[in-house]
């Protein structure tokens, strides 16, 4: 076998990136294990006091509920796919464990009856309600059970089946839109969605966002799910839960544990170009696990939007009085992810370099936003001299990213990212911005199913945006900030140039 060729030597005017520690790159994982295996499910270990209550497909639970496929779990639950068998409707039901039953259940019940208050607004339909609840004891302890809408799949499932992982333009607009009057209905409801207490996924994202019947790129997709179309069988989904499978194991609590593999409900995609894309509907999910009070004193944390990389500037300048602009913040986040395929700013990213990545993408942060702050969200001034020469040496900004999906969506992802939330504007204003107006594709040169190839001027690809950025990744958090050089990268490899 002749050896590999060495790497080709940087160009001058390759883009620079910031090193990346070892513990951030994605670990390499094994293609016989699919994403739904028995090892993607809740761990055993939490089927303890306090942990998961141990439900079986078959259940009646409540008295009125009988437990039909599971539809998915997280830290704090596990969610099931239930028949009710008075009226014989379909719906969710989420299992919360002991613990987060006796941490949490009082905040989620009463932020979950908020959020029905006003039925006529139009952000009512794009939340996912809740219906009923009851409360169930077992062997690890007393559980709080939502039953809620049914949803099919989340919008990230779109982006995974999409090329590049980019949604079709016209339905970027569509999903965008009404994630934003969901969040406008949430606000009226005096409620923010930060991903507060949310285990794995956080803020508006695809993954929490399901198309009504009630993937894996990045967090921001799955916050939202498409909804069932009115007339889907009710009988065929019933049918596929046949095909169920389960493990049973020994708990560590010495008792027998079926498992069961989680079967989300998929949704049909109508094909490119067919008028059915027009009655797609999405609802935003998990609102009781990922929202939080317009509280003056939870908004004295930072912490509430968990994930570093979805924090906006306000949080990393500690800024007091932060509320509504930062879904704002969010909703801009998603609308990048889902027409780019990527995040704004790489999930898992340390909370030292993201400040430094909205400077890279974004510009430096208003002296206003400064003035107000009372935490230095730039620790090592040389760093932030790099990546400012960095954004003009290779003409680096969101806007020239986002410019080859057309002037008007580049103007709404600069408004919705507006740097300082003073300015950022409300999500009532954002809705009358000219891109939602638009019912056609984004812009011209943009397919169906993403973006064109025209070269731009300065020879970069502008329908591939990857290749005019210059990415900023987590530095060594063992080194000091003196340790996180500017490197070329070369075939997604970073290449120290020579002296």
């Amino acid at each position: 076998m002749s050896p590999a060729p060495p790497p080709r030597r940087p160009s001058r005017n390759m883009p620079a990136v910031i090193r990346v520690s070892d513990a951030q790159r994605p670990a390499k994982t094994s293609s016989l294990v699919s994403s739904d295996s028995d090892s993607d499910e809740e761990p055993l270990r939490r089927y303890v006091p306090g942990g998961y209550h141990p439900v079986c497909i078959g259940d009646d639970l409540g008295g009125a509920y009988r437990i039909l496929r599971k539809l998915g779990w997280s830290a704090r639950s596990t969610v099931w796919m239930v028949e009710n068998r008075i009226d014989g409707t379909l719906a969710s039901l989420e299992v919360l464990t002991a613990t987060a039953t006796a941490s949490t259940g009082h905040t989620t019940l009463g932020l979950l009856r908020r959020i029905r208050a006003f039925p006529d607004d139009p952000g009512y339909p794009h939340i996912a309600h809740l219906h009923a609840h009851f409360y169930v004891s077992g062997p690890h302890g007393r559980h709080l059970c939502l039953v809620s809408d049914l949803v099919a799949q989340p919008v990230a499932a779109l982006m995974a089946r999409s090329p590049r992982h980019r949604i079709p333009p016209t339905l970027v607009r569509t999903i965008v839109k009404q994630a934003a009057r969901a969040l406008g209905y949430l606000h009226r409801c005096g409620v923010l969605y930060t991903g507060a207490p949310f285990p794995r996924p956080s803020p508006v994202h695809a993954r929490n966002i399901t198309p009504s019947l009630r993937i894996k790129p990045d967090v921001r997709a799955t916050a939202l799910a498409f909804v069932l179309p009115p007339h889907i069988d009710k009988w065929a989904l019933l049918c596929d839960t046949a095909h169920r499978h389960s493990t049973t194991h020994r708990g560590p609590t010495g008792a027998r544990i079926t498992r069961f593999q989680t079967q989300r409900i998929p949704y049909i995609m109508p094909a490119a170009g067919e008028a059915a894309w027009g009655d797609l509907r999405v609802k935003l999910v998990d609102v009781g696990a990922a929202a939080c009070w317009l509280d003056p004193l939870l908004l004295e944390r930072p912490d509430v939007v968990r994930s570093t990389a979805l924090r906006p500037p306000e949080l990393y300048a500690d800024v007091p009085d932060w509320g509504p602009p930062v879904d704002v913040w969010g909703l801009g986040c998603l609308a990048f992810e889902l027409a780019l395929g990527r995040s704004l700013v790489p999930i898992g990213t340390d909370a030292f370099s993201v400040p430094y990545l909205h400077v890279l993408q974004l510009g430096p942060y208003p002296p206003a936003l400064l003035d107000r702050a009372r935490v230095q969200p730039f620790p090592s001034p040389p760093l932030l001299t790099r990546v400012l020469t960095a954004r003009t040496t290779h003409r680096v900004s969101l806007l020239r990213t986002a410019h080859a999906l057309g002037p008007r969506f580049a103007s709404f992802l600069e408004t919705a990212l507006t740097l300082d939330p003073a300015d950022r504007p409300r999500i009532r204003d954002l809705l009358a911005h000219p891109w939602f107006a638009d019912e056609g594709a984004l812009d011209r040169g943009i397919g169906a199913h993403g973006l064109s190839e025209e070269r731009g001027e300065s020879g970069t690809f502008y329908g591939e945006p990857e290749a005019c950025t210059v990415r900023l990744v987590p530095p060594r958090l063992e080194h000091g900030p003196e340790e996180c050089g500017l490197l070329p990268m070369v075939e997604g490899r970073n290449v120290r140039s020579r002296a």
